[in-house]
């Protein structure tokens, strides 16, 4: 399944599920700097710590021609938190549309 996030900004986000082979390929092509979170994330007072470093992730692993790809594996790991509290933080942020999923046949 492929998810997707729209927020205040209109930036688009998208990630699917990864096999660990394919996350290890894909970190030895990120350079990772750090993470920046634009304004209307800092500033919005509906969104929770997790939920704002989340969208930055997000954010951080999207590129121009593709969206992001990572699991929530990947983002408890950020997070620091279970994957079961990461399925959460997802769920909150699609239901109130801040994430918008994009499913896929394959």
């Amino acid at each position: 399944m492929e998810f997707g996030s729209l927020t205040e900004n209109r930036s688009i986000f998208s990630w699917k599920a990864k096999t660990s082979r394919e996350m290890r390929m894909g970190a030895e092509k990120r350079a990772f700097k750090g993470v920046w979170i634009c304004a209307a994330i800092f500033l919005d007072e509906k969104l929770t710590p997790a939920e704002k470093v989340l969208l930055a992730e997000i954010d951080s692993l999207t590129t121009n021609d593709q969206g992001c790809y990572a699991s929530n594996a990947h983002f408890a790991k950020r997070l620091g938190v279970t994957e079961s509290r990461a399925n959460h933080v997802v769920a909150r942020l699609t239901r109130e549309g801040y994430i918008v999923r994009v499913c896929y046949d394959g």
